[in-house]
């Protein structure tokens, strides 16, 4: 019996040990974790000149990785020009990418045109030796400027000169010496009513450097002697009459030395019509774009001393009808060798010759070969 009882009271023991102890407590859960708050940037837009524009949007706090598109304005008198500082570029909208603190400037360029500058009036005869600068420019000439004989003109640099009302900008028997530069050159302007230049037999000196001759008549009529490199002639149209040389823009007539016509761009003009002069006319290394006329040696002189006319290394360019021609006075000749045609056919550069093939009173050949097969480097382009 006791073997009995000993196993039941240990096994009781145990149970009523078991009911008494407490209870385990449950593990208490975490509290969720906090979202990390997000990063943020500045943007700071600003203006230059102030007042001369504004950006949309203007400054501000943007999320990372927020793309902004922002959008310049001018105000009245001003346009875009640029952005500066985190950006760049020239188109008035753009879009950026906030990946830090931006700082960023719109540029804007006045518009406003300057006032318009009191011209220095002149006329009438200069009777010294004279120097039109570029700080009175620009010059207006009420009437004709006459330099008599013995005087000389001096133009700067830069200087701009012009004649609103109809007649000749200039008689000159003295000099003209006009010398600009490739960034500052002087400009003569005709206003569609003025011959620039009228001279007298026997009378006239002319150098000119880097000039602008515009929107007028003749640029040379006709005496005296005449310089002409590196400038620009630019719709010069007598267009008197339908002689095939009436509309030439430089009329160059007598023994006046050797004439120099080179490194020059002629768009949309007449010719240059020569005789009598037996010391030469060389117009070389010349653009001639929109020729309305020809480059003639006219004759003159005598059967001993022809005149000369040498026409070599200029390109022509979209000119329609006669480009060199030849009168029938005492054997003239044009030495055509070295030219930029456009074309390597003969066939189509005799049609732009005119000379003894065409009129047997004429007695003499324009020699025109070899022909170039691209413009000299030397020659302008258009």
């Amino acid at each position: 019996m006791k073997r009995i009882l000993l196993p039941v009271l240990i096994i009781g023991i145990l149970l009523l040990g078991a009911c008494g102890a407490p209870a385990t407590p449950p593990e208490a859960e975490a509290p969720p974790a906090e979202e990390p708050a997000p990063t943020t940037y500045t943007l700071s837009v600003s203006v230059s000149p102030a007042g001369a524009g504004s950006v949309s949007p203007s400054s501000g706090q943007y999320e990372e990785g927020t793309q902004v598109t922002l959008s310049a304005t001018a105000a009245s008198g001003y346009t875009f020009d640029y952005w500066d500082g985190a950006a760049s570029g020239s188109a008035a909208t753009i879009t950026i990418t906030m990946d830090s603190d931006k700082s960023i400037v719109a540029h804007f360029a006045d518009t406003t045109p300057p006032p318009a500058e009191a011209a220095t009036e002149v006329g009438g005869i200069i009777s010294s030796n004279t120097i039109w600068t570029a700080e009175k420019s620009p010059y207006e000439i009420t009437e004709t400027i006459q330099i008599p004989e013995g005087i000389t003109l001096t133009i700067e640099p830069g200087v701009a000169i012009s004649k609103p009302s109809e007649g000749d900008m200039f008689l000159l028997l003295g000099t003209i010496h006009a010398h600009g530069n490739a960034q500052e050159p002087i400009v003569f302007d005709g206003e569609g009513n003025s011959t620039i230049i009228s001279t007298d037999p026997g009378h006239g000196i002319g150098d000119f450097e880097y000039c602008v001759f515009k929107n007028g008549y003749r640029l040379w009529d006709r005496w005296g002697k005449l310089n002409l490199r590196y400038s620009q002639l630019i719709n010069l149209t007598p267009g008197r009459s339908n002689y095939p040389f009436a509309e030439a823009i430089i009329e160059l007539d007598g023994p006046s030395g050797e004439i120099n016509i080179e490194y020059n761009k002629f768009v949309n003009t007449g010719g240059i019509y020569s005789y009598a002069n037996e010391y030469g006319i060389n117009i070389r290394y010349n653009l001639f774009e929109g020729l309305l006329s020809p480059l003639c040696n006219c004759g003159g002189g005598t059967p001993q001393t022809p005149n000369k006319m040498a026409v070599q290394f200029n390109s022509f360019v979209d000119i329609e009808g006669i480009i060199l021609w030849l009168e029938p006075t005492f054997s003239p000749t044009i030495d055509a060798t070295h030219n930029y045609w456009g074309t390597t056919d003969t066939s189509v550069i005799d049609l732009k010759i005119h000379d003894g093939r065409d009129d047997v009173r004429i007695g003499s050949y324009i020699t025109y070969l070899p022909v170039l097969t691209s413009p000299h480097p030397s020659t302008p382009t258009p």
